[in-house]
């Protein structure tokens, strides 16, 4: 077997003369490491014949580094990596004795969290299903989180903020609403153009959008509690006229928000937002005029809930937590479970982890940030697998929404809560003041 100078083969088994095959599920751990110190690696399983021994051969050319340990079952796992001899060689020594140094038995925690929400799978089922018709297709997505996992192979994806971007969507794509739904003008602006739109919004998103406009109708000013830039908030502020939809996005501006007619009010909150932040901002609202007309909280979005309940929850049981996906929302997440009490790191990858970030850590989180692509945990997760033996534990939990009707009927039948169906919303009644 020959190796180039600076060249590394990194295989994920290998045969060893002694422990026979030996696994390598941590195969691009070892490979990151030596990507950070120049080297040139290449992923590449090693079949029979037997890769030389572990030592240089005999002509000199290549050499073999085994690092494993045996289960409890009496298989051999662990790290190998193929090098010139040389300074290759010594660089593939100093990086399996750092990941000597952290291999141990260990836990290893997936956070009970979908990097993608409800509403954005179901986007992307229904995407997924129009593309293979095999005919273009456009999806108007202005939130680049959202965006991203929901565009389908061969996809293209466009903001909603500007209508004039249709003009060049070619003749005969297929126009798909995402799941922050659009604007009813713009709606009509794709009818003008002889275009029927596949719709993918999520329900929960048309749910606010339906309260916006109700409200609108019967002569309210209505405060969307939101959040600027948001990929939710253009369609929900083009439910109504220019003015009859106001956005506030905190404390300060409900406070010194100023309407038409105080005693025309209504709030609805924007999907996507942490409700324990969007009701302190209602409420505030509320205050303010003295009353007002709630949105019906069967139709709230607790996608937002779940995940900073889950984040805080993971980083309590785990002492070091791992979040793959999009690199600014892992970042946020980062920044969540730092606040819980957690150390955290974002890693695109397997490539992207440290050895020094695991050593002495008897317990290792992993999540997904918002957007991630369905599947990166779990690599994550097969990968930390090779470095000693572990258990696996999934955390779960996800709020259950119902009418008032519904959760009593399943309590009373000792049964879980109905899954949230924002059709049923009932029509709340203008509250008096202080209510």
């Amino acid at each position: 077997m020959s190796v180039a100078r600076g060249d590394v083969l990194v295989p994920a088994w290998v045969d060893h003369p002694e422990r026979g095959r030996v696994a390598c599920p941590a195969a691009r751990l070892l490979g990151g490491s030596l990507l950070r110190n120049g080297l040139a690696v290449r992923y590449q399983d090693l079949a029979p014949p037997s890769p030389p021994s572990p030592a240089m051969d005999a002509d000199g050319r290549a050499v073999l580094q085994v690092l494993s340990y045996l289960g409890r079952d009496g298989a051999a796992t662990g790290l190998a990596a193929v090098s010139a001899p040389g300074p290759a060689a010594a660089a593939v020594t100093a990086a399996l004795e750092r990941w000597a140094a952290v291999m141990r038995t260990r836990r290893l925690v997936v956070g009970g969290v979908e990097p993608l929400c409800a509403g954005v799978r179901r986007a992307r089922a229904v995407v997924d299903a129009v593309a293979e018709s095999g005919r273009p297709t456009v999806v108007l997505a202005p939130d680049p989180v959202a965006a991203g996992p929901v565009i389908g192979r061969g996809s293209a994806v466009r903001g909603t903020e500007s209508a004039a971007e249709l003009e060049h969507i070619l003749d005969g794509a297929v126009v798909v609403v995402g799941p922050a739904g659009v604007a009813p003008a713009l709606r009509a602006r794709i009818a003008a153009q002889g275009r029927t739109p596949v719709d993918a919004v999520c329900p929960l998103a048309l749910a606010a959008q339906a309260e916006v406009r109700r409200f609108a109708q019967q002569g309210e000013t209505v405060v969307l509690v939101g959040r600027n830039g948001h990929g939710a908030v253009p369609a929900l502020l083009g439910q109504a006229a220019a003015g009859s939809v106001r956005l506030v996005e905190d404390l300060a501006q409900a406070r010194q928000l100023e309407v038409a007619d105080p005693g025309r009010v209504a709030v609805v909150l924007q999907p996507g937002l942490p409700l324990g932040e969007a009701e302190s901002v209602a409420e505030a609202v509320r205050k303010r005029f003295g009353h007002v007309l709630p949105q019906h909280p069967s139709t709230y979005c607790h996608a937002a809930d779940d995940r900073l309940r889950a984040l805080t929850q993971l980083a309590r049981a785990c002492a070091v937590v791992l979040v793959t996906g999009p690199a600014a929302s892992a970042r946020e997440t980062v920044r969540v479970i730092e606040q819980a009490g957690a150390a955290a790191y974002a890693v695109l990858g397997p490539e992207g982890v440290r050895p020094g970030w695991l050593k002495g850590r008897a317990s290792v989180g992993v999540t997904a940030a918002a957007g991630a692509e369905p599947g990166l945990v779990q690599a994550l997760v097969r990968t930390l697998s090779g470095l000693g033996p572990c258990a696996v534990e999934l955390q779960e939990g996800a709020t259950v929404a119902s009418t008032t009707s519904d959760a009593m009927s399943a309590v009373a039948g000792g049964t879980a809560a109905v899954e949230q169906d924002p059709g049923r919303a009932l029509v709340p009644v203008r509250t008096q003041p202080g209510a």
